[in-house]
């Protein structure tokens, strides 16, 4: 198995069988010993905050409406159990690479690899990918609401022929699709720090303006804490979009690969995602609180129907305004990691050690913004080593155009299919979002470490997991046939 086999001997006899098969791997570089490293990664405090900044994005706005089905006084209650599952997973993950960190595990999938083997990496590439593909989706319908949303603020017909929800889904694709041929992570790098302070300040000005409803504008008596449909019924909602804002889980592992202090990396879970899941509470049950009844998937559509008129409209507009432009931004960083394959036993040592050394050369906020493995797949490293001729090149070249078009295209398909934001994420957080954030933690930790009291406990998480995502791809699919 060539390097690996230079590793620690604890556990060493149980990393060599799972890697058959894969012989060509490198022991990847970078590692926290790598003294020359070291002054270009990020502190603990900084990793924290990239954390924070990447947990938050639009999908967390979709929270709104769910809460307001099972009601303001159970909706918190579903949350915490949740959140507490996805960040104990977060750290069960982490202790798991750090168990197989003498064997070269540096990212979600050399985990999966090293407890199932081939099957499992595959697993885990295709349902990231996948998720990733979904988050786009969800990006074409944010930005078709959130763009009619501020023509009417201007005072323009929508009905009017080309101004259709679809209509601006086409012309977010035409905006889209160059920005989804960047191949390049130092040039990513700018639109996530962008796009990063655009959310931040689009979520802090929502939250404002419902804080001000509350207070001047809404009645005690509108604020209802009993649910407007079954609690039974309405939970895989909660379920579905509380799990699709813990899709940075996958990630998880690139944030602790880029940390001059690798060893605080559970510090750094617990205070980011303490913030997190307060500002995730905030954003679900205060609207609920505010307004009663949450009709919209998105609560920018809600404050949009709220505040038509008055002293708020303006700030409704420029946080609409600010969300729009994150979203854009952040769609070529998100497609990035659903575009590539993990193809390392093709690309040989030389390759994946390049490819690991630019990863981690990249900004931190680059390497939080994709998969560790798509990182090391990024098309500067693929493209020289393919073929000598410069027509095999360009047909190289050509067939990844093409195929990032097509991903482009699939993601508008979907949008325009489901055109509803609170639908899509409530879908994408049942399908392969529980998969990756609540079943296979706990299930690698089964396989790879003894304890009848943690087997059990592992059990019941990945039970509540598998649970959740029946019912809420059940209920999130019956709500879509029903709308459309």
């Amino acid at each position: 198995m060539g390097p690996q086999r230079e590793t620690a001997s604890v556990g060493a006899e149980a990393c060599d069988w799972r890697f058959r098969g894969m012989e060509g791997t490198p022991r990847l570089p970078g590692s926290p010993t790598c003294v020359g490293r070291r002054a270009l990664l990020q502190s603990t405090p900084q990793a924290a905050a990239n954390m924070l900044k990447a947990a938050c994005g639009p999908g967390c706005l979709a929270l709104a409406m769910p809460c307001s089905k099972v009601g303001a006084g159970m909706a918190p209650f579903i949350m915490l159990c949740l959140q507490l599952a996805c960040v104990y997973n977060m750290h069960l993950l982490v202790s798991l690479k750090q168990h197989f960190q003498h064997c070269g595990a540096r990212s979600y999938g050399d985990v999966g690899a090293h407890v199932f083997g081939r099957p499992g990496r595959c697993l885990i590439d295709a349902c990231t990918a996948f998720q990733q593909l979904g988050i786009c989706s969800v990006y074409f319908a944010f930005i078709s609401s959130g763009v009619e949303n501020m023509l009417l603020d201007l005072g323009v017909d929508i009905s009017q022929p080309g101004l259709e929800r679809v209509h601006v889904m086409v012309y977010a694709f035409v905006l889209l699709l160059p920005m989804s041929l960047i191949r390049h992570w130092s040039k990513l790098s700018p639109l996530s720090h962008a796009a990063n302070v655009c959310v931040l300040t689009g979520i802090s000005i929502s939250l404002g303006c419902v804080i001000c409803s509350m207070t001047a504008h809404v009645s005690p008596s509108q604020r209802i804490f009993k649910p407007s449909d079954s609690v039974f019924g309405a939970s895989p909602l909660v379920y579905g979009a509380t799990i699709y804002s813990f899709e940075l889980v996958a990630n998880i592992l690139s944030i602790e690969n880029a940390m001059q202090k690798p060893e605080q990396v559970q510090l750094v879970i617990r205070t980011s995602m303490f913030l997190f899941c307060i500002i995730m509470q905030l954003v679900g049950v205060l609207p609920v609180l505010a307004f009663g009844t949450i009709s919209c998937g998105s609560l920018m559509d809600e404050l949009g129907l709220r505040f038509q008129t008055g002293a708020a409209r303006p700030w409704v507009i420029g946080a609409n305004a600010f969300l729009v432009v994150s979203v854009v931004l952040t769609y070529p960083i998100q497609l990035h990691p659903a575009r590539v394959r993990d193809h390392r036993e093709k690309a040989g040592v030389a390759a994946g050690a390049g490819a690991t050394a630019r990863f981690l050369d990249a900004s931190p906020r680059a390497a939080l913004s994709s998969s560790p493995s798509s990182a090391l797949l990024s098309d500067e490293d693929t493209s020289c080593g393919s073929s000598n001729s410069t027509t095999s090149h360009r047909r190289v070249i050509g067939a990844r155009l093409a195929i990032r078009g097509v991903l482009v295209v699939g993601t508008l398909f979907t949008a325009i299919c489901v055109p509803d934001v609170g639908l899509l994420v409530g879908l994408f957080g049942s399908l392969t979002a529980p998969i990756l954030v609540m079943m296979l933690p706990p299930l690698m930790a089964i396989k790879t470490w003894d304890g009848y009291f943690w087997k059990v406990f592992h059990i019941l998480i990945m039970v509540l997991g598998g649970a959740g995502a029946v019912a809420g791809s059940h209920t999130a699919i019956l709500n879509i046939v029903n709308r459309h």
